[in-house]
């Protein structure tokens, strides 16, 4: 009799488990988590830019969008800057090569997309001493006009006086010359 309730309960957990799997893998939508990369660099011009790669993985066995993504920057004087997705980029010999906009980012079912994404801030301000946070927010499956769905990501780093320097002493060369840019110490 013992061992009649034991398989009973057995079966029972084994049905739970396996309707529970095909209710989160078949009928829940698709779920994209960003992570932090491994570079996170500022790029001087007009407007400031501010390059990162992000990891965007899909858990789900259903196709994922990103529609969107967007960005706040927090200064360490309290003042708050809006950043807009400019452009993708990838690595190629340790210097940046910039791809023109899609539409959106396709992330396949139970995969991953390693992706250099660069914000372009959206007005000009002077970098400042101190912690930073910079938190991408982003749109998955939605238009723009709905609440934002994507899990965010929050990247707190630091500037000295040397990285204001150089941040502070760009000029761009109209004739192709080379853009500073100045890889960021992540403190989180």
């Amino acid at each position: 009799m013992d061992l009649e309730i034991i398989n009973t309960i057995i079966a029972g957990t084994a049905l739970l488990m396996s309707g529970f799997m095909i209710i989160r893998d078949y009928f829940l939508p698709a779920k994209v988590k960003l992570f932090f990369g491994d570079s996170f660099q500022i790029v001087c011009v007009e407007r400031n830019k501010i390059q990162i790669n992000l990891n965007l993985t899909n858990s789900r066995n259903k196709l994922s969008v990103i529609n969107r993504l967007e960005a706040v920057l927090s200064s360490p004087n309290g003042n708050k800057y809006n950043y807009v997705w400019n452009i993708f980029y990838k690595l190629e010999g340790g210097r940046s090569v910039l791809e023109r906009i899609p539409t959106s980012i396709a992330v396949l079912a139970k995969s991953s997309v390693f992706q250099g994404i660069e914000f372009i801030a959206d007005e000009s301000f002077t970098w400042v001493e101190g912690k930073y946070e910079f938190k991408i927010i982003g749109w998955e499956n939605r238009g723009a006009s709905q609440k934002n769905n994507l899990s965010s990501v929050k990247i707190i780093f630091s500037l000295n006086k040397d990285d204001i320097s150089c941040l502070s002493d760009y000029h761009v060369i109209e004739s192709g010359g080379v853009i500073p840019m100045r890889k960021v110490r992540i403190i989180n």
